[in-house]
C-alpha cells in the first residue's frame, strides 16, 4: 500500500507487473477529490476578481435635495458608465 492507501485503510489501486488500474473504492475517491479541485479553482477565480475589484455592486444613495429635486438618470448614467471604464 501507498502512504495515502495506508491512511485511508483502502486499496484504490490494482497493480500487476504489466498495469495499475483504480480499484471501486480508487474510482469514487477519484471523482470527488476532481469536484474539489474544481471547486477550489472556481474559489480562487473569485477571489481574484474580488481582490481586482471586478466584483460587486455599488449602491449610490443621496439625501434628499431642497425642493424635492433628485439626481437626474442623465447624471447617474455618466457616473455608472465611468465606473465601468476604470475598472
Amino acid at each position: 500500500m501507498t502512504p495515502p492507501e495506508q491512511h485511508l485503510v483502502e486499496t484504490l489501486f490494482d497493480r500487476t507487473r504489466r498495469s495499475v488500474t483504480l480499484t471501486a473504492a480508487g474510482r469514487s475517491l477519484q471523482e470527488h477529490a476532481r469536484a474539489a479541485t474544481q471547486e477550489l479553482t472556481r474559489g480562487v477565480m473569485e477571489a481574484r476578481r474580488i481582490a481586482s475589484g471586478d466584483s460587486g455592486k455599488l449602491v449610490v444613495g443621496t439625501p434628499p435635495e431642497p425642493g424635492g429635486q433628485r439626481i437626474p438618470n442623465a447624471r447617474l448614467e455618466r457616473l455608472a458608465a465611468s465606473t465601468q471604464e476604470s475598472s
